[in-house]
């Protein structure tokens, strides 16, 4: 080795010496290798750009924290595929990931029935809850699994007339009470309390009844129903 090599090797030596990672990239007939650590008991035969002490900030990091913490690392070969590596290197000509945890289907059913939601199962066609107790499997496909749809209200029909015949409405917001009178396949005919004399009457769809007017209790002119 000639001084002005050992020159330059110095503070790799001292780095060394002072317990900093030192590297070595082999050169063989032109090709040129990736750095490797280069070990406890270096020779230094070589020429001293083929030596470095081991940059900060690593790119390989989070990967190598990774493989410690017991993680799939994954090295990417041609036609975009990613191969498991046992025992990866981390060399700078290959392409490294974590492997992606596999997606649960149920994980938002899971996540649903951890918060109280009610999770049904399809049996002979029909939607059965799940009692809360014994828990889901979730050993069938993701089709026969559902949270419980909330009920839908919906206006009412001529077959409900029992529910709304002779109770007394009002309009949203307003106070002066009306009276169901009269039910018809598709409307009803309601009169105003207030022009009872003069029998003031209006026609109105279920659906208008359901958007513009509520019981005297503020409860819905209509019904709910489980999709």
């Amino acid at each position: 080795m000639f001084k002005n090599q050992a020159k330059e090797l110095l503070p790799i030596i001292e780095a060394f010496a002072n317990n900093k990672e030192v590297e070595f990239r082999a050169i063989i007939g032109g090709e040129i290798f990736d750095w490797v650590s280069i070990g406890r008991n270096p020779s230094w035969e070589y020429d001293p750009s083929q030596y470095r002490i081991r940059p900060d900030e690593d790119p390989f990091k989070e990967l190598k924290d990774a493989f410690k913490d017991g993680k799939t690392i994954q090295v990417h070969y041609g036609f975009s595929r990613w191969v498991d590596d046992n025992n990866p290197n981390f060399g700078d000509n290959n392409q490294y990931r974590i492997k992606p945890e596999e997606e649960d289907p149920f994980k938002e059913l899971k996540e649903a029935f951890k918060d109280g939601k009610t999770i049904e199962f399809l049996c002979d066609k029909h939607w059965v809850e799940i009692e809360r107790k014994y828990g889901a499997s979730w050993q069938y496909g993701i089709a026969n699994y559902r949270i419980k749809p909330e009920p839908k209200l919906v206006p009412f029909t001529f077959e409900d007339n029992k529910l709304f015949r002779d109770r007394w409405i009002k309009k949203k917001g307003k106070q002066s009470l009306k009276r169901i009178m009269t039910t018809f396949y598709n409307s009803v005919i309601i009169f105003d309390l207030d022009q009872y004399s003069e029998m003031e009457t209006l026609q109105i769809t279920y659906e208008k009844l359901l958007l513009n007017y509520e019981f005297e209790d503020k409860t819905p002119c209509g019904k709910y129903i489980n999709e």
